[in-house]
């Protein structure tokens, strides 16, 4: 572990959990923080066309941000699923690691601009995932695309192939899957439960109430009829493609990585797993060497054929 994750660690974990590993009104406390973040996270476009490569698409409703591999290497595309408890906005960062992926594997990379709880359902969410990966199907072949996501964004890969599935059954599915520190099950078991209040010292990032959020209010994260979006790991998997998953050691998501191995061995999952040493989405993150690491691995399997 370097230093700097040793001295950046307490200092993240203040911020990133604050109030709600202290105890207080979880369901208040964090819908006003979604309400507030929604309202005044707007993206600068202006400024982010300066430093990153891309055009601003749409696929029906939905936008999406093409970025441009400034290394092309043949004919790859990945669509990328921002994190953020699918009621958080995507910013700038997601750019900036869109840019650094496309140039390190020489692919496109979409940064899908999905609609957020509480004013779009699961299945909205799920189904703006499918209409620019549709949009995607009319340049690349299913095999030269690839799903990539971050937390929320992870179990999104996940859920959009189940969902394809389940309503698009004629769509055939993306070459690979890159998923990092995905929530695969909400609610999660108990021992997965038990397993997550041990780990959550250790996360800097996420407090292991935080899915409990979800369950308590149903009334505002409305699945829309696609109820599987909360549990992808509770679905067939038979016939996915390829998977890359990345945990971070410190992360109370790690309690999903036993269930992760068993669902992919009996049902016939290619599956490659890197624990990293970091927390909840180290790779998604730019300022530490643990962070840089993940990245390389994220990078190296997108580039295999």
């Amino acid at each position: 572990m370097s230093v700097r994750y040793k001295l950046a660690k307490p200092v993240i974990g203040k911020i990133a959990k604050g109030n709600l590993q202290r105890g207080l009104d979880h369901q208040k406390l964090f819908l006003k923080g979604v309400k507030t973040i929604q309202k005044r996270k707007t993206l600068p476009l202006d400024k982010l066309h300066k430093t990153i490569d891309f055009d601003e698409c749409a696929a029906g409703a939905t936008g999406y941000y093409a970025v441009h591999s400034r290394k092309p290497a043949g004919r790859k595309l990945v669509l990328f699923l921002f994190g953020g408890g699918y009621c958080m906005p995507g910013g700038g960062r997601d750019f900036r690691y869109a840019q650094e992926m496309a140039d390190e594997t020489g692919a496109e990379v979409w940064l899908v601009w999905y609609p957020l709880l509480p004013s779009a359902t699961g299945y909205d969410i799920a189904k703006s995932v499918i209409d620019v990966y549709e949009v995607a199907l009319e340049s690349y072949n299913p095999g030269e695309i690839a799903f990539y996501g971050n937390s929320s964004g992870a179990a999104l890969c996940l859920a959009a192939c189940v969902f394809m599935r389940k309503y698009r059954p004629e769509l055939p599915l993306p070459g690979k899957l890159v998923t990092q520190s995905p929530p695969l099950r909400v609610p999660p078991t108990d021992k997965e439960r038990e397993v997550m209040l041990k780990r959550a010292s250790q996360d800097m990032m996420i407090p292991a109430g935080l899915v409990d959020i979800y369950l308590e209010r149903d009334d505002i994260f409305d699945s829309g009829g696609f109820d599987e979006l909360a549990s992808p790991i509770d679905q067939s998997w038979v016939g996915f493609p390829r998977l890359f998953v990345l945990y971070g050691g410190d992360e109370v998501f790690l309690a999903y990585l036993p269930a992760l191995l068993e669902k992919c061995r009996a049902e016939g999952v290619d599956l490659s797993i890197y624990v990293g040493k970091g927390g909840h989405s180290f790779s998604a993150v730019e300022s530490l060497p643990e962070h840089k690491i993940g990245r390389q691995k994220v990078f190296e399997f997108l580039k295999r054929d």
